[in-house]
């Protein structure tokens, strides 16, 4: 588990603990609040970028919920996530990984 998710959204960004499942809570509950007032979100966390979209009506791929807040991973466009699932410890389990590149801040200018 990554030690720093980067949240950042049109504006400004803050650096948020990854220590365990407590801080991996603290950054959701932080995100859906977020997402609240600004319309998109990007989230650098374990070498995956989450873009976070507040407003649309989607089915989450891997619970089969509905969500307003669509979260997608920027190198996999076509499936849509809820919140709570593209965030979960468990994700890296859902799909097969190939190596990540080393993230930059050229990869969180929106």
């Amino acid at each position: 588990m990554a030690a720093v998710a980067h949240v950042s959204y049109l504006g400004g960004g803050v650096f948020l603990p990854d220590h365990g499942p407590g801080d991996r809570h603290t950054i959701m509950e932080y995100v859906e609040r977020l997402v609240s007032s600004k319309q998109k979100v990007q989230i650098l966390l374990d070498n995956q970028r989450w873009l976070v979209q507040s407003g649309e009506h989607a089915c989450c791929a891997s619970c089969d919920l509905a969500t307003k807040t669509a979260c997608r991973e920027a190198n996999n466009g076509g499936q849509l996530y809820c919140l709570r699932c593209a965030l979960s410890a468990a994700r890296s389990d859902m799909r097969p990984r190939a190596a990540a590149p080393h993230l930059t801040l050229t990869f969180a200018q929106a």
